[in-house]
C-alpha cells in the first residue's frame, strides 16, 4: 500500500528476494518475468519477493508492470536511500535472504532462470 513501511526485521521466518531495478535498465526488464514466474511458484512456501524500483515515478513503474502484464509487490525507493543502505552500485542487483534475516546471495547483473532456481535453493525451506 502507498506510504507502508516495510521493514526486513518484520519478514524473520520468511525467505526474502529483494531486486532492484529500473524500467530504463535492458537487463532488468529481461529478468523480471522470470523473477516474478519464481515468486508466483514459491509465495506459499513462505517467499517473499519485493521488486525495488530505483528513483522512478509511479506513473512510470505501473506504466511498465502493466504492459509487461506483471503482478510484483514493488516498493518504489525515490529517494534511492534503499539502494544506498545496501550498497547498491549498479542494477539490477539481487539479494536472496534467509528466514533469518542473513544475506545468502548478493547477485549483481542481470539472473537467468537457472540463476533464481539455485540462489532461490539457498534460501527456500528444504
Amino acid at each position: 500500500a502507498e506510504g507502508t513501511v516495510y521493514r526486513l526485521s518484520s519478514l524473520r521466518g520468511h525467505p526474502v528476494v529483494l531486486n532492484f531495478w529500473a524500467t530504463w535498465c535492458p537487463p532488468c526488464r529481461a529478468e523480471m518475468p522470470a523473477l516474478a514466474a519464481a515468486y508466483r511458484a514459491h509465495k506459499d512456501a513462505g517467499l517473499r519477493f519485493f521488486a525495488v524500483n530505483e528513483m522512478e515515478d509511479r506513473a512510470r513503474v505501473e506504466a511498465f508492470l502493466q504492459a509487461m502484464n506483471l503482478s510484483v509487490p514493488v516498493i518504489l525507493d525515490a529517494q534511492g536511500r534503499v539502494g544506498r543502505s545496501y550498497q547498491v552500485m549498479g542494477l539490477p542487483t539481487t539479494f536472496f535472504i534467509d528466514a533469518d534475516g542473513r544475506v545468502a546471495v548478493r547477485w549483481t547483473g542481470m539472473l537467468r532462470e537457472e540463476d533464481i532456481q539455485r540462489n532461490l535453493a539457498q534460501i527456500l525451506p528444504r
